[in-house]
């Protein structure tokens, strides 16, 4: 795997949790974990994310303010910017490679057509505004069936049920990562584009993986350009700006009141934003409804 963005990336047999394991464990900077058998995913609200023994993807990865680059911190400190890597990176996945549509329902689900294929899960454990790192994770079916399926409650589907095969899940988890860091390295504009020839060598899946170390000297600088096409694109693969919803399980501020209204806009932390008969409001988070009779 060339020119990756991540130093190091690690396979696990099982894990409880990808995130959790990131969380609360010290691992270095632009570390890149998964594993086919999670037992305790989650989701947002500390929902249940159930996942298939090696059939579903779990990975996450951290992101750590260790570095003095300032451009690296105000990309860690964009957690919303995360969660639009990780939507965009399998959405063009799934059409290049796959030839399948799918569409980002706010503010962090994969969906084919009506059916859910994949959720994200960005977090952060702030020590003080120096020292604070993120992770990044997503749970993907990819050879889940049907049978599988039907038992969770909400609508869901596979990605080998949409293509009517089995997908090979080593191929499909190196080339996820090959657009992730094609996505991040596109953020950054480089001073020095020479990167050494120093290699580390990462065991994974019984195998070595060279991954190119970039040049600690080389001066990164946040690409404002890239970072608004990631949200432009982001926006398009939405699709809800100008929709007429119903938002339910709102956080504490709304004291989960049902919110009726328009959306009019997502600002770039990922807020919602809402125009009700009475007032705009801005919201984090929610389970949205898209009203088709208006």
């Amino acid at each position: 795997m060339n020119n990756c963005f991540f130093s190091r990336i690690k396979y696990f047999d099982s894990l409880d949790s990808t995130n959790n394991e990131l969380l609360n464990n010290e691992y270095d900077d632009k570390t890149l974990i998964y594993t086919y058998n999670q037992t305790k995913g989650r989701g947002r609200f500390d929902r249940k994310w159930i996942t298939f023994k090696d059939k579903t993807l779990a990975l996450s990865f951290l992101l750590k303010s260790e570095s003095n680059d300032h451009s690296y911190k105000n990309l860690i400190n964009n957690y919303f910017l995360m969660n639009m890597i990780l939507s965009i990176s399998l959405i063009d996945l799934l059409n290049k490679k796959y030839d399948i549509n799918s569409w980002i329902k706010w503010p962090n689900d994969i969906y084919i057509n009506d059916k859910k294929l994949a959720g994200i899960l960005t977090e952060t454990d702030f020590i003080n505004k120096d020292n604070f790192k993120i992770v990044g994770g997503i749970g993907i079916n990819i050879n889940a069936e049907e049978k599988e399926i039907l038992n969770i409650n909400k609508k869901a589907t596979s990605l080998s049920l949409e293509k009517k095969e089995k997908i090979n899940l080593k191929e499909f988890t190196n080339l996820f990562i090959e657009e992730l860091s094609k996505n991040f390295f596109s953020l950054f504009s480089y001073e020095n584009h020479n990167i050494s020839n120093e290699k580390y060598i990462i065991k994974a899946m019984g195998r070595d993986i060279n991954i190119l170390d970039q040049n600690q000297n080389n001066k990164q600088k946040l690409n404002e350009v890239e970072v608004a096409k990631i949200k432009n694109k982001w926006l398009d693969y939405c699709n809800i700006i100008g929709k007429h919803v119903v938002i339910s399980n709102t956080s504490k501020d709304f004291d989960g009141v049902l919110i009726k209204g328009k959306v009019i806009d997502i600002d770039n932390q990922g807020f919602l934003i809402v125009e009700t008969e009475n007032k705009k409001m801005k919201i984090l988070s929610g389970d949205v409804s898209v009203v088709v009779d208006q």
